[in-house]
């Protein structure tokens, strides 16, 4: 029988709806072979929907999959959302950004009508406390230190790491902007005129629509080739050849470099005249 996950009996199974959200926190559920002393450890997805009757939708912040199936909650016409986050680490941005967008999503559903919305993590306290108040905050614009007191409030118990919170508290009340996809004109969407295409779409129908491949008339590279000098078959604008262009029969390092200039300033026994080390030697009586 496998065992309880650590800690999971020191917490209440779920606390009160959050004002002004939808939200619920719950700690894990766990499945009927968890069950290991009495009737009243028991808490299962079955023990959940009976407890919170106006569940509607199930967000699960576990870094695994082993407490529950999800189809426990879906045979009974609860959603069931999976966001798989590491415990003790702050969670990334992105991560908050899959937690908004999927609870926007539920909000514009026909389900969502009265409905609520179960966060859980292992605890349903740190993890479960940092994307509901991340919600509150950059979403519904809430203060961040009255998000984590309302939090801790419904919950019944305080949100323990501190790394968490620091992160809460720089957030910007807000400050969450839906990322739209650039819409294009109908002639140059592909397949069907409903679709809204992505940039990527849109490279791919220019390299079907050209002759010539998408690369030899759009790649800054190419578009030097295209004026490349036919007798030394280099680019004729690269900074190489315009420092070769402009050099004399010499090489343009004879003429240019400080070694080469050096060289230019001795006599034919290579006995330097005037060189720039003894140009700018210090004077020393000694040698005078």
């Amino acid at each position: 029988m496998p065992k309880y996950p650590d800690r999971w009996l020191k917490y209440s199974n779920f606390g009160k709806q959050i004002e002004g959200t939808p939200f619920v926190a719950l700690k894990v559920p766990l499945s009927k072979n968890y069950i290991q002393q009495r009737a009243e450890e028991s808490f299962s997805p079955q023990d959940v929907m009976l407890q919170i009757p106006k569940l509607g939708l199930i967000i699960d912040l576990t870094f695994t999959t082993k407490y529950y199936k999800p189809n426990e909650f879906e045979r009974e016409d609860v959603s069931y959302k999976k966001i798989f986050t590491r415990g003790h680490s702050v969670p990334e941005r992105r991560l908050v950004n899959q937690f908004i967008n999927v609870v926007k999503e539920f909000q514009l559903s026909d389900q969502a009508q009265d409905k609520v919305i179960g966060v859980h993590c292992t605890h349903g306290l740190n993890r479960t406390g940092y994307f509901i108040c991340a919600y509150m905050v950059l979403v519904l614009g809430q203060d961040p230190s009255v998000a984590i007191q309302l939090f801790n409030k419904s919950r019944g118990h305080d949100m323990e790491r501190q790394n968490y919170l620091n992160s809460i508290m720089s957030f910007i009340p807000l400050s969450y902007r839906t990322v739209e996809t650039r819409k294009l004109p109908e002639d140059e969407r592909c397949g069907s005129s409903n679709n809204v295409d992505d940039d990527w779409q849109f490279v791919e129908r220019k390299k079907r629509k050209h002759p010539e491949s998408w690369r030899s008339s759009h790649s800054w590279r190419n578009d030097h080739r295209s004026e490349r000098n036919p007798e030394s078959g280099r680019t004729s604008h690269s900074w190489r050849n315009d420092r070769s262009s402009a050099a004399n029969p010499e090489s343009w390092r004879s003429k240019h470099s400080r070694r080469n200039d050096h060289n230019s300033e001795t006599n034919h026994n290579h006995e330097p005249t005037s060189s720039w080390r003894n140009k700018y030697k210090p004077y020393d009586s000694r040698f005078s």
